[in-house]
């Protein structure tokens, strides 16, 4: 009797661990966290966006693709979730993202931002809709080299 109860414990624990869904959270955690791989593709972005960011990724060229994934001079550092707001179908989390910037292999800025993503619920899967900056905190030893 103990072995049975044991093995249809064992069951439902394995179930129930598989069939996990994700929430808001993870899936923004999961963006970020895919956003600073080196192995960014257009079809996987988009799969996980939707709204005017999907839009937005859509009609980039090729070029401007590549620039948006361009993460090798960036580590990302820490990820905090300051505030989320949520109904059935729609979150705004702000959340702070701290990361360094690297040039010729030396840190060459610690950077930290404050965003708020709106996540939206489509088909049961939550996307990320949009990302807005609120603050950026830039620390840096020498004075600032801005691109144009």
């Amino acid at each position: 009797m103990k072995v049975c109860f044991f093995i249809g414990l064992s069951f439902l624990f394995i179930f129930t661990s598989c069939t996990k869904k994700t929430n808001s959270e993870d899936v923004l955690k999961g963006y970020v966290k895919y956003r600073f791989s080196p192995t960014q593709s257009k079809d996987v972005l988009l799969d996980k966006t939707t709204g005017s960011l999907n839009e937005r990724i859509t009609a980039m060229t090729e070029e401007e693709f590549k620039e948006f994934v361009s993460m090798e001079k960036f580590k990302m550092r820490k990820f905090v979730i300051n505030l989320k707001r949520c109904s059935d179908d729609q979150c705004f989390i702000t959340y702070t993202l701290s990361y360094d910037q690297y040039q010729d292999g030396q840190r060459t800025y610690e950077t930290e931002v404050k965003k708020i993503a709106e996540i939206r619920k489509v088909e049961e899967t939550w996307k990320i809709a949009d990302v807005s900056n609120v603050k950026t905190y830039i620390d840096s030893k020498e004075e600032l080299k801005l691109d144009k």
